[in-house]
């Protein structure tokens, strides 16, 4: 069976009967027998946004990325579906043990043995385009192999071919005036993967962050050796620690998670005003914290940038927003050009006030940044 053929299965089943009658899809060969076998029960036990979700999960781990890609749109989709795409989870099994011999074959070839007292074949962890092994390096230190799944590059081009065709169907059923593209999505996250398939890439981030926080005694970035990194290989330091989202694990070690979260944000007010360079997938998962409180931070496929104009603008923001001044909000914003100037100038600045109403008096940890944004985009 094709790849459009599973594609054309797996939204029927979830009741995207208007998409599969859309060409080309409607051309996929076999389309009929396909049809015929549909059930129909999908879309009468749940709602559509659940079955987007589902289809997704089902469609596998690039199917899956996009959607947890597109969860931190709001600003290009409606929040139920948001609320939906949350829920995605990478839940992929690791790689064969002949394939992960054979990316290291590809990777070393004869000089593996040279490089590497040993490699542990269990994987410590496994996403969508890479699992992480231990390993131990003939000079003694414990590093950690961040190795790329077998072919994943190829079978990632194709899906977001397929990912474009869905995208444009998709728009040909909505309004001309809907104020979300599906295609702006697919865009983005065809920008964001290829990044993170480029692993020498993600290797430069990591020393660019770790010669910025060089003398930070409670930040730390795992060292990484170019000599035994590959396209599909990163060799990094081995980082022992307990995850930040462990509480109880944090406190045993009497390490206190509110001061632990404040120097977090200081860490990323450093990030986005000092550096103009960022994390951008601070989840539980990529930041490890050592017994002494020292935050250290993984996994930097995916950064951003500010530029001075960017900087500004944040910064501008964050002074209005502790003022809680609702027209400075409203007038940065449209200054910016953030949203639109003109007659709904108001109705923009009564919701700013209603945004303040509603979580002026929170911690930070309580505030839904996503509500906040599509309220206000």
């Amino acid at each position: 069976m094709s790849r459009y053929q599973q594609v054309v299965r797996t939204l029927l089943r979830y009741g995207f009967v208007d998409l599969v009658s859309q060409p080309p899809l409607s051309r996929v060969p076999g389309l009929g027998r396909i049809v015929a076998g549909k059930d129909g029960t999908a879309e009468l036990e749940w709602t559509r946004y659940e079955r987007i979700r589902m289809a997704l999960a089902e469609l596998g781990p690039t199917f899956v990325k996009l959607g947890q890609v597109a969860a931190n749109r709001p600003d290009l989709l409606p929040p139920g579906l948001i609320a939906e795409l949350e829920k995605l989870q990478d839940e992929v099994p690791p790689m064969s043990p002949a394939d992960f011999e054979a990316v290291l074959d590809e990777a070393y070839g004869d000089k593996r043995q040279d490089y590497f007292a040993e490699i542990d074949p269990r994987p410590v962890a496994a996403a969508s385009i890479a699992q992480v092994h231990r390993a131990r390096l003939k000079s003694g230190e414990a590093v950690a192999l961040k190795v790329q799944r077998r072919g994943i590059r190829a079978v990632i081009e194709a899906d977001i071919a397929i990912m474009y065709t869905l995208a444009e169907l998709v728009e040909r059923l909505l309004p001309p005036d809907f104020y979300a593209r599906p295609t702006e999505v697919v865009r983005a996250f065809e920008q964001q993967i290829k990044k993170e398939l480029d692993f020498k890439l993600e290797r430069t981030h990591m020393e660019q962050f770790r010669k910025r926080f060089a003398r930070e005694r409670k930040v730390y970035i795992p060292r990484t050796w170019p000599e035994y990194s590959t396209d599909t290989v990163l060799c990094m330091e081995f980082i022992e620690g307990i995850r930040l989202s462990d509480v109880e694990a944090l406190k045993r070690k009497g390490i206190d998670p509110a001061k632990l979260a404040r120097r977090g944000i200081q860490l990323y007010f450093r990030q986005f005003f000092e550096f103009g360079l960022y994390h951008a997938d601070p989840h539980p998962g990529n930041i490890i914290i050592r017994p002494d409180g020292t935050i250290c931070l993984l996994d930097f496929g995916q950064v951003g940038r500010l530029t001075p104009y960017d900087q500004e603008l944040l910064g501008e923001l964050f002074v209005a927003a502790i003022q809680l001044d609702a027209r400075s909000i409203r007038q940065v914003l449209e200054r910016y050009a953030m949203v639109e100037a003109g007659e709904d100038g108001p109705r923009l600045e009564y919701e700013i006030n209603d945004l303040i109403a509603t979580y002026a008096d929170l911690p930070i940890e309580q505030i839904d940044f996503r509500d906040v944004a599509a309220r206000i985009f």
